[in-house]
């Protein structure tokens, strides 16, 4: 007998057409339903150790979320292959630009445009950098504060994978503004938004939204017990978290004083299911469809 998963892995490979109507058909349906129960005014209702411990067995997350990896090479490959994107929009391919980098991290993307020829600050509440990122400019900034740096003093700022976890994103944005030359481009890539399947970033927990399925004290003690791996070591508690909701975002970057030049959503719809098991830890906390399945943004602006 043919099972279901064959027949959709068959449909996948043999009737590609096939397969995306029914996949459209599918998420066209899941949403309605999911919708329903987010509209549910109810309390929220969590789970225990015992169905986590079960969600943690059944779950493997590697194979639904690529590992994203701190050694000498994926920093230097990623440092590149972002570079690269930067240099496939035509003003940034003249050098000599000044550039700075905010939430640098592992600082390896400026020095990336640093070899190519721009003029780069990196800027971090901490000196996370790579040992090969040390010779560029570095600035210890709270980006929580006002930016200690003048007005109008970049061409091009670029920020990846912080921007959910800016403790103020709106004053954050604007002081970027502020610093930009008119003209000038900012850049923001940034993944996992708080409610999307990995949103907490417990990357040792293996199963989808566990910020809404388990208690805060569950967490905690999970973390304790499973440790956690994160920016390349072993950390003692989670990077802090902004939980902005997409809307928020969206209304942050249409402005009169920039354009929007680019701009996309990755959007995941792979774990709907998971609020349909346990809907009760997912009801009546003022969540939408998009705050559940909007996972990052990309946004290109320029200052006017």
């Amino acid at each position: 007998m043919i099972s279901i998963s064959n027949l959709k892995q068959w449909a996948r490979i043999s009737a590609p057409n096939l397969y995306c109507r029914y996949v459209k058909r599918y998420k066209a349906g899941l949403p309605v339903k999911v919708s329903g129960v987010l509209s549910d005014p109810r309390n929220p209702v969590t789970l225990g150790e015992a169905e986590f411990n079960r969600l943690q067995g059944h779950y493997k997350l590697q194979q639904w979320w690529p590992p994203y990896h701190f050694d000498a090479y994926s920093t230097g490959r990623r440092a590149f292959e972002r570079a690269l994107s930067f240099l496939t929009f035509e003003p940034f391919r003249e050098a000599g630009k000044d550039i700075l980098e905010i939430a640098c991290g592992d600082g390896m993307s400026g020095a990336a445009l640093s070899i190519y020829g721009h003029h780069v600050t990196l800027l971090d509440y901490q000196d996370w950098r790579d040992s090969r990122a040390r010779e560029q400019n570095f600035i210890h900034a709270d980006l929580g504060k006002p930016i200690p740096l003048s007005d109008s003093s970049f061409d091009f700022i670029f920020s990846f994978n912080a921007f959910e976890h800016i403790p103020d994103p709106a004053l954050a944005f604007n002081e970027m503004l502020r610093i930009l030359r008119p003209g000038g481009f900012i850049w923001l890539d940034f993944n996992p938004l708080y409610a999307s399947p990995l949103g907490l970033h417990a990357f040792s927990f293996n199963m989808p939204y566990p910020q809404f399925l388990f208690s805060d004290d569950l967490i905690q003690s999970k973390l304790k017990a499973l440790g956690l791996n994160d920016l390349g070591q072993k950390m003692e508690a989670l990077q802090p978290l902004n939980r902005w909701r997409p809307q928020q975002f969206r209304e942050l970057w249409h402005r009169t004083d920039c354009n929007i030049i680019k701009y996309n959503e990755h959007i995941d719809f792979n774990h709907l299911n998971t609020v349909l098991q346990y809907p009760q830890c997912f009801r009546g906390r003022n969540l939408c469809l998009d705050d559940l399945t909007i996972a990052g943004m990309h946004v290109l602006l320029q200052k006017h």
